[in-house]
């Protein structure tokens, strides 16, 4: 059995290949020779911190699932969930938009028995709780610390636009996932349309309509379940979220420390706080190419010319290809314990 099927090969090397390029050429116009030989002079404690960070991250976002899980009165072991976790990350890794990583853990769920509905509420709630984050933390840093981030005149414009567009996008998907109703007028009115009858029998028409209505019922009692409980699982899942990003956006500083640089801390965090998202989620998987070039960007007035190169190339290699191995290898160990998620 292959471990991908060929579209999803396909999206893999694509994004290993722009990612790798786009490094290159960075590196092509900004480092010098001796820069190139700092790569191989990084002292080991470094790499074993960061491949520590790598799982931690992991880990912590394991915790968030585990809570909601628990929330809605199921139980299933860490274990299981940090393995499942990880392999769903390399299914994000490899498709557009990271799509593929929400329906994979959703699949790993079920095979703990954990009805379809509530696989899906626990990983959109996740993604909401996330939302939260760089709805509020972005707009905070962009309104009240510009001149304290020191972004320049086009990277200020650039960053109130995205804060300003994280924040009305949470508000529009919290208004949406408390009042579903809406996105169930959308689906009968769109398998109800001239369009979808000329394709469709009535019979299995009807059936799939109600299917996706009974489904938005159910997941809209699931959710309520979580909102239930108020501020208290709001504040958990804040402290696990901001703990991910906070470990995730500190491979920088320590890369930064690895290579000898003088570090802004604060300067470091809150720009990626402010742009790491719109960067990510673009068509090509992880980001591949539009990452690069926009850490180049953000990073280009703190990190010396002549160090930025192998800068980005250290960091995506952390940040990105070492996710991508770990995860691609427990993916194929979840391939023989646990079951291949659907066209993966």
């Amino acid at each position: 059995m292959n471990l991908l099927n060929r579209k999803n090969l396909i999206w893999l090397l694509s994004s290993v290949l722009i990612s790798f390029v786009t490094i290159i050429i960075i590196i092509y116009f900004t480092v010098s020779p001796d820069e190139i030989d700092r790569i191989l002079h990084i002292r080991i404690e470094y790499i074993v911190l960061m491949v520590l960070m790598m799982f931690g991250t992991w880990a912590v976002d394991t915790l968030r699932i585990q809570n909601l899980l628990g929330i809605m009165g199921e139980r299933t072991s860490f274990f299981y969930l940090f393995v499942s976790n990880i392999a769903s990350h390399f299914i994000g890794a490899i498709t557009p938009f990271q799509s593929g990583a929400l329906p994979a853990l959703v699949y790993y769920l079920s095979k703990k028995n954990i009805k379809i509905n509530k696989g899906i509420t626990v990983v959109t709630g996740r993604l909401l709780y996330s939302l939260l984050f760089f709805g509020i933390f972005p707009l905070f840093l962009t309104l009240f610390f510009y001149n304290r981030i020191g972004l320049n005149i086009y990277l200020r414009v650039l960053a109130v636009g995205v804060s300003l567009f994280l924040f009305v996008l949470l508000i529009g998907c919290w208004y949406l996932m408390i009042n579903p109703h809406f996105i169930e007028l959308l689906a009968v009115k769109i398998g109800y349309s001239s369009m979808i009858k000329r394709v469709t029998f009535k019979r299995s028409r009807d059936k799939w309509i109600w299917r996706i209505v009974k489904g938005l019922r159910e997941y809209k009692e699931n959710f309520k379940v979580i909102l239930s409980y108020g501020v208290k699982v709001t504040a958990i899942q804040m402290i696990y979220t901001v703990l991910f990003w906070f470990i995730f956006f500190n491979f920088a500083t320590v890369i930064m420390l690895a290579m000898g640089l003088h570090i802004d801390w604060f300067n470091v965090l809150a720009r990626q706080t402010i742009f790491y998202s719109i960067l990510t989620y673009n068509p090509i998987p992880s980001g591949s190419g539009v990452i690069e070039l926009g850490y180049a960007a953000i990073f280009s007035n703190i990190v010396p010319t002549q160090n930025l190169g192998v800068f980005i190339g250290i960091w995506r290699f952390f940040s990105f290809y070492m996710y991508v191995i770990v995860s691609g290898i427990i993916f194929s160990f979840t391939l023989r314990h646990i079951g291949r998620p659907q066209n993966f």
